[in-house]
């Protein structure tokens, strides 16, 4: 429930403000009302509310200097400006103070209704970062004693979600799998599915594609987890319709303390289960036997002998579809891939070392990025093919890749604000998305997800110089971020600065 002060020097004028507060926004808790902005400074100290409205012509302290120096003790606070001059002057300094609103006398019930709903999204957001910076610190630090008794539980469980593949060399922020989690849907199904008298937050890893989430319960863990239940089957149905494969490890945690131990075991357990293409929850660390391959590498073999890229295809094409028959692993097709790979130099004795090195990169890319097996067969294909038909004709890397690489470059530099994945670009120029990825790194040392992060905090970084009237969260979104504590992190591993340290 958001909370609320009032400061108007005209009592009657400040109590018939607050019952409009009462009566327009009913989930708001007005705490107290000042008559100066002295009395205010005083009150917000002691109360620490969420939202300040004030007037601004009032004695001993007026409400821009409030708003001012309520900003300084208490940056997150809301502050809304009601008066009863139009001024310009007035207008210019409360937007360069980031308020939220200047409402001009006599407010009217309607007004006040839909400034109140922006307001409490603004508030929620900034208790949800706060919340988020707090499990952060238990996570990296053990910091347990920084919680607030409203964030406190007897009983928590956590579950690790992966959607898609997992990645483990690097982070890509072209992840198919990170379209699962757009639009800030997690959190709004919390919201709408977990309330009081269970605790539920949706936490960001390193990875755009994967989060944990976090239950908490007074009662038990099996409360927590029948809790949750409903919240993990509406994800499962939300993987079914977007067509991609998310995986769940669920995993108690005994002592808060040692949060970060407990999301390590998650992350092995999800490494070592995960199933490449299919959903999956993981309760327990099963021990699974994959059906023998070795009678496909020997088949293999023998076609790589002859050297006839047909029959290499087809032997290619049977492990494929053996590893989906016994639905195997991420991790045994990760080692099959490069099984496969490190036979070719033996057999095809004009394969360079660049062409080798790229075509592990590919295939580093291809498992990352696909999400069928029909994505996987024929990018393995691809990968395979032209490393054979490079073989035997010494191909290098022509003029015409690097053209290509520019066109990719440029299209980059366009769109950053849109979502782009590794598919879409693949779409648009008509390459097999492993093969894409390898060639831009190769010619431009980075992948085209790692250039598009660097190019959007370059213009993040523009907009901080240039505009210094936006709030952090518009600068995230117009750069191609919708969570400001992401885009955050984000703009601190790029630069070593944070964004609020940065535009001092």
């Amino acid at each position: 429930m958001p909370t609320v002060v009032v400061v108007d020097d005209e009592a009657p004028y400040c109590r018939a403000l607050r019952k409009m507060i009462e009566e327009a926004g009913p989930r708001f808790q007005v705490l107290g009302e000042a008559f100066n902005g002295e009395q205010a400074l005083d009150m917000l100290a002691q109360l620490r509310p969420d939202v300040l409205f004030t007037d601004i012509r009032m004695p001993v302290m007026d409400g821009l200097q409030l708003i001012a120096e309520a900003k300084r003790r208490q940056p997150e606070i809301a502050t809304v400006i009601v008066s009863s001059y139009d001024d310009f002057h007035y207008t210019r300094r409360a937007i360069q103070l980031q308020a939220e609103d200047y409402l001009l006398k006599p407010v009217t019930i309607p007004d006040l209704q839909e400034l109140l709903k922006r307001v409490e999204a603004g508030v929620n957001e900034q208790v949800r970062r706060r919340e988020k910076e707090l499990w952060a610190a238990v996570v990296e630090q053990g910091a347990v004693d920084r919680l607030p008794n409203s964030m406190r539980y007897a009983h928590y469980v956590v579950y690790m979600l992966c959607a898609g593949s997992m990645g483990q060399a690097y982070e890509d922020h072209m992840h198919p799998g990170k379209l699962f989690w757009q639009s800030d849907y997690g959190e709004t199904i919390i919201r709408k599915m977990i309330a009081e008298p269970y605790g539920c937050w949706l936490l960001d890893t390193e990875k755009e594609n994967e989060r944990f989430l976090l239950v908490g319960s007074k009662e038990s863990v099996e409360s927590a987890l029948q809790a949750a239940q409903g919240l993990i089957q509406e994800l499962m149905h939300r993987a079914d319709r977007l067509a991609i494969p998310l995986t769940i490890v669920q995993q108690p945690v005994t002592e808060l303390s040692g949060l970060r131990q407990v999301l390590q075991t998650a992350g092995k357990r999800m490494r070592l289960g995960l199933l490449f293409g299919r959903s999956s929850v993981m309760n327990e660390c099963a021990d699974r036997q994959p059906a023998p391959m070795q009678p496909y590498y020997r088949t293999l073999g023998q076609a790589m002998e002859l050297r006839q890229k047909q029959p290499i295809l087809d032997a290619i094409f049977d492990i494929v579809h053996g590893w989906e028959r016994q639905e195997a692993s991420q991790i045994t097709i990760e080692h099959g891939l490069k099984q496969i790979l490190f036979m070719f130099p033996e057999h095809f004795k004009l394969i360079s070392d660049e062409q080798f090195i790229l075509a592990g990169m590919e295939l580093d890319s291809l498992l990352l990025h696909s999400l069928t097996y029909p994505e996987l067969l024929a990018g393995a294909e691809y990968t395979y093919s032209t490393l054979m038909d490079s073989a035997a004709s010494g191909t290098r890397i022509s003029d015409h890749q690097e053209e290509i690489i520019v066109q990719i470059e440029q299209y980059l530099q366009a769109n950053y604000s849109l979502p782009i994945t590794l598919q879409d670009l693949s779409r648009r120029f008509n390459l097999v998305p492993n093969y894409l990825s390898a060639m831009f790194k190769k010619f431009r040392g980075v992948t085209p997800g790692e250039y598009l992060t660097q190019w959007r905090v370059h213009q993040a970084k523009k907009l901080m110089g240039d505009s210094s009237g936006l709030l952090l969260k518009d600068i995230a979104d117009r750069v191609g971020y919708s969570d400001p504590l992401y885009f955050s992190r984000v703009f601190k591993k790029v630069t070593g600065l944070a964004p609020s340290d940065y535009m001092k």
